[in-house]
């Protein structure tokens, strides 16, 4: 098999596993359509970025936990599928048998290895902390760093799974498809009432 057949390949396989997970995102959909949907501030575009996002945000109105008075929200079971399925579509064409073009430069490998532990961090440490105090939010996937809501200036949607806090001591970027996203939505709305009316 050439290059441009495996090219061609792999954009197939990647159009069929975003159809099925856009048709898998809208059962899921439908299911809880009766459910009271999060008034979502000024600034949020929506929950999903393609179908990536439609698969991300399943289980996103599952039990959060609790540690103390904080609440910690980590990755949806959609988000961790979908992160070990871009893993394993990753290894499938590096270690098949048309991967030893792969294989063999160095660069390529380097680089599916620095995927492979960057998506492996996210799945395991991964985790956003908030109350009423402030928010605690990974720098570099794996150091927190905690913002008080009083320093709170804008928030926004910035693509790519990203929700941008911007405080005055620095910016958090927090993703998006993480277990009670939505009642961290609503949270941060009412917060930045509170803030205005001050």
């Amino acid at each position: 098999m050439t290059g441009i057949q495996m090219i061609y390949l792999i954009a197939a396989i990647g159009f069929g596993a975003g159809l099925i997970a856009v048709l898998i995102a809208l059962a899921f959909q439908r299911a809880a359509r009766n459910r009271r949907l999060p008034r979502v501030p000024a600034g949020f575009a929506g929950l999903t970025d393609g179908p990536a996002g439609l698969i991300s945000q399943v289980g996103q109105r599952g039990r959060v936990h609790r540690s103390l008075d904080q609440v910690v929200m980590r990755p949806t079971v959609g988000a961790r599928l979908w992160n070990l399925s871009v893993l394993a579509a990753l290894w499938w064409v590096m270690l098949g048998e048309n991967g030893a073009q792969f294989r063999s430069d160095p660069i390529l490998v380097a680089l599916a290895l620095c995927v492979t532990v960057a998506v492996t961090l996210f799945l395991v440490s991964y985790e956003v902390r908030y109350d009423g105090e402030g928010v605690t939010a990974p720098k570099w996937l794996v150091h927190g760093q905690t913002h008080r809501w009083e320093d709170l200036i804008s928030v926004s949607d910035a693509g790519h799974h990203i929700y941008k806090l911007r405080f005055e001591t620095g910016t958090a970027n927090i993703n998006k498809y993480l277990v009670g996203m939505p009642t961290f939505i609503t949270f941060i709305s009412d917060i930045r009432d509170l803030i205005r009316r001050r």
